[in-house]
């Protein structure tokens, strides 16, 4: 073999390997960088799309044997001592670099999560105390209606109640007065009849009787008219009552609803504010204030139905007016002697007797004078 064949391309290619990295042209570079580039997404995962071996000379390329690492020092020469090893700890200074950046992610995102469930207590902390509010000052509207409701009730009662005993009262008196007069005139009916004796003792006990009749009668019709008007407002209190405790418990219902939603929405993150949504919940619900004073107008006509209701005193003259031949009575001075036998506690017999024996009055005219006393 000649001596200049080991001078040849072929034999130089044969047995000397390609230069290193920093010695080749651009398009040689770009292919190992790319091929470290996916070595260490191979090994270690994540993006290294964007890793460079900045300012370490060490590259890696894969030859058909196998890996083979080449280097270069800082003065530009190679050393193939050492080699694997920098670049070891090259790629485990990214692998720390790189778990360091994520880790702040990680920090980051919990940060941001604390800072979101905070967000979400403080909003449903609020709408507690929103939801709490509006339904206790709920609850006092509430309570104030019932009791306004009952109080109406009772006062409608005790105005039919009045009424009643005004009118029985009245025609008790009334009664009275008749039986006066009819005593009075007795003799004289009875000498006309040619009646005397007995018969005048038999006629003035049947008087009496009758007298005794008619104010049972009244009682009876007071009674049944005050017990009628209790039963009313018994029933009435009983639905107002109903009405109230069944209000309660919807209201409970839809406040558990409520305050279901603001936990879902602590659950979920959610940061709204809703107060303007809570304060409509203190107004009451018109179906329940029209039951209310739907009980309260029927107390009210029970009551006026009871008051206007008339007791026969047995003589016809239940109902006297005060009004006489134009002349209104309560304005006389006769009506001033009543008033001033009553006021001084004289009883409606002695006011009778008064009338009758010293101003000869007929049973009519004492009756409009004691009914204008007591403002029937």
């Amino acid at each position: 073999m000649l001596m200049g064949d080991w001078g040849s391309d072929s034999k130089k290619n044969k047995y000397n390997p390609l230069p290193p990295a920093w010695q080749q042209n651009a398009v040689n570079k770009n292919d190992i960088l790319n091929f470290n580039r996916n070595q260490l997404q191979n090994q270690y995962g994540g993006d290294f799309s964007a890793w460079t071996p900045e300012n370490s000379g060490i590259y890696n390329y894969n030859q058909s044997s196998g890996t083979t690492t080449n280097s270069r020092d800082g003065n530009g020469s190679d050393s193939g001592n050492g080699s694997s090893s920098s670049a070891a700890n090259y790629y485990a200074a990214m692998l720390a670099q790189v778990q360091a950046a994520q880790d702040a992610a990680a920090r980051r995102a919990e940060e941001l999560a604390r800072q979101k469930q905070e967000a979400a207590q403080a909003a449903y902390d609020k709408n507690m105390g929103y939801l709490n509010e509006a339904y206790a000052n709920r609850n006092n509207l509430l309570q104030q209606n019932y009791n306004d409701a009952l109080a109406q009730l009772q006062a409608s009662y005790d105005s039919g109640a009045r009424g009643v005993n005004q009118n029985a009262d009245s025609a008790q008196q009334q009664a009275y007065i008749n039986y006066m007069m009819s005593k009075r005139d007795l003799p004289q009916a009875l000498v006309a009849q040619g009646l005397t004796g007995g018969m005048s003792e038999s006629a003035l006990a049947g008087m009496y009787n009758s007298y005794g009749n008619n104010r049972n009668s009244i009682d009876r019709g007071r009674n049944d008219s005050l017990a009628t008007l209790l039963d009313t407002l018994n029933s009435n209190r009983s639905s107002a009552l109903q009405s109230y405790n069944s209000q309660l418990s919807a209201d409970d219902q839809q406040k558990m609803a409520y305050q279901l939603q603001l936990e879902q929405a602590l659950a979920n993150g959610s940061a709204d504010i809703l107060q303007n949504k809570y304060d409509t919940l203190q107004n009451l619900d018109n179906t329940y204030t029209q039951q209310m004073l739907a009980l309260q107008q029927a107390q009210a006509e029970a009551a006026a139905k009871a008051a206007s209701r008339s007791y026969s005193s047995g003589g016809g003259n239940s109902s006297v007016s005060t009004s006489q031949g134009g002349t209104d009575i309560t304005k006389t001075p006769v009506f001033n002697k009543v008033k001033t036998m009553f006021d001084n506690g004289a009883d409606t017999q002695s006011v009778v007797t008064e009338l009758e024996s010293k101003f000869g009055m007929s049973a009519e005219e004492i009756q409009a004078l004691i009914n204008g006393y007591f403002g029937v």
